[in-house]
């Protein structure tokens, strides 16, 4: 990558390709995933997906329900099906 005539062109150490320091990046992570599922408000039941025909199935326990490991992406898929169903599903984060 050719940097001439851009100040700061130089990598600065004790950063990693990206810039970023990659001390302060690594400490973001720990061992533990976070897990968010899906429960329906007004029934209290998780939802799933078969895997059969990918329909949304619904379950008792969070044991079969669709796991998401972000919260952005579990609340962008109970919007999505809030929308298409007119039932926003509540996202609730499992314990380890």
């Amino acid at each position: 990558m050719k940097t001439e005539g851009f100040p700061n062109s130089f990598r600065p150490a004790g950063r990693g390709p990206l810039g970023l320091n990659q001390r302060s990046v690594q400490s973001m992570f720990t061992k533990y995933a976070e897990r968010y599922v899906l429960r329906t408000t007004s029934a209290g039941k998780y939802l799933g997906v078969n895997s059969h025909d990918a329909k949304i199935r619904v379950s008792d326990t969070p044991d079969k329900a669709w796991i998401f490991h972000t919260h952005d992406g579990a609340v962008t898929h109970a919007l999505w099906i809030g929308e298409v169903h007119g039932e926003t599903p509540d996202v609730v984060k499992l314990d380890r």
